[in-house]
C-alpha cells in the first residue's frame, strides 16, 4: 500500500510541476486587419455582341467595346437615328425596350455612373442618352428624357447610387442632319465612381 501511495504522490508532484510550468507561460497577440478595397468596376454589353467589356481588366486599360453605327435614313426624324452594332440590321435599338447598351455594376459597392460622347470635333453631331433600370436599383435612376452627352467638359451624370449587380439600359440617339456627307467617327465614354 505504501508503494502505491508513493507512486501516486510522485505522479501528483509531477502534475504540479507541469502546472507550475504551464502557469508560467507567456503569450502575446498581433491584431490582423482584413481589407477588401472598394471595387466600382462595370461591364459594358452592346446589343447583339456576345463579348461584353469589363472595366476591371488590367493595364493598359479596358478593352474598347466593339462598335456601333448611327445610320441616317428617310424614315427617321432628326432625333431618332437608327443605332445598331457593327452595321448589323438584325440587332437594332428599339426605344427603351431594346437598348443599344447595357451597363452592369460588377463591383462590391453601390456606384454612380457617367457618360460622355466625343464626335471628333464636329459640332454638327449631337448625341443624347436616356435609360431604364429596375425600380429601386438606383437612388437616382437614369434620365427618362434624352439628355445631351456630346463633348461635355465634365462627365454627364447618368445614374447615382446604383446597387451591386444593377443593370442600366442605355438608349442613344443622334442628330446629324446638318453634317456633311461621309463617315464620321466618335466615341461613347463610360465612367463609374463610388456612391
Amino acid at each position: 500500500m505504501k508503494k502505491i501511495s508513493l507512486v501516486c504522490a510522485a505522479l501528483f508532484f509531477m502534475g504540479l510541476i507541469d502546472l507550475v510550468f504551464a502557469a508560467s507561460e507567456e503569450f502575446a497577440y498581433t491584431t490582423a486587419y482584413f481589407y477588401t478595397p472598394t471595387d466600382v468596376s462595370f461591364r459594358v454589353t452592346l446589343l447583339g455582341d456576345l463579348t461584353p467589356t469589363d472595366s476591371s481588366q488590367p493595364y493598359p486599360g479596358p478593352v474598347t467595346p466593339s462598335w456601333i453605327t448611327f445610320n441616317q435614313t428617310d424614315t427617321c426624324n432628326p432625333n431618332c437615328k437608327k443605332v445598331q452594332p457593327k452595321t448589323n440590321d438584325i440587332y437594332v435599338q428599339n426605344g427603351v425596350t431594346i437598348p443599344i447598351i447595357t451597363l452592369e455594376n460588377r463591383g462590391n459597392t453601390p456606384f454612380n455612373f457617367y457618360l460622355n460622347a466625343s464626335v471628333g470635333g464636329d459640332t454638327t453631331i449631337l448625341v443624347c442618352a436616356n435609360g431604364t433600370v429596375a425600380s429601386g436599383s438606383c437612388a437616382t435612376p437614369p434620365p427618362a428624357t434624352c439628355t445631351d452627352i456630346t463633348a461635355k467638359s465634365t462627365w454627364v451624370s447618368f445614374a447615382q447610387g446604383c446597387a451591386i449587380n444593377t443593370r442600366l439600359n442605355v438608349t442613344l440617339y443622334a442628330d446629324f442632319t446638318n453634317t456633311g456627307l461621309g463617315q464620321k467617327t466618335g466615341a461613347i465614354y463610360y465612367r463609374s465612381s463610388t456612391s
